[in-house]
């Protein structure tokens, strides 16, 4: 992991399909670009746009079997890397990250 990566995982009693599909359903729902998406494999990465800090973010998401649960897994960093903005920006990651786990928590309850 980079040192401008920000990463966290939280894990639901929920089917693997069920977790996919609001995984998904959210980040259309936040707003970010969705640029893969293999449920086979569980990867899926996203970005969000340019603001006045950074020119955007770009977020890796893993959803895997966990035992009886299923874990999504997130890693979000600046596209950028420390440069133009980039070094500002880690509040921005933690913030997508915790956006994303609030929607998802709110839909699987």
């Amino acid at each position: 992991m980079g040192f401008l990566e920000i990463e966290d995982k939280i894990s639901f009693n929920k089917s693997y399909n069920e977790v996919y599909g609001i995984v998904i359903d959210c980040i259309k729902e936040l707003g970010w670009a969705l640029k893969e998406n293999n449920k086979a494999t569980g990867r899926i990465v996203c970005s969000t746009g340019i603001n006045l800090v950074t020119l955007g973010e770009k977020i890796h998401i893993k959803v895997e079997r966990d035992n009886k649960k299923t874990s999504v897994s997130i890693i979000s960093a600046p596209k950028t890397g420390p440069a133009l903005g980039g070094l500002f920006s880690t509040g921005r990651s933690r913030n997508h990250i915790s956006k994303l786990f609030t929607l998802l928590g709110g839909k699987l309850k």
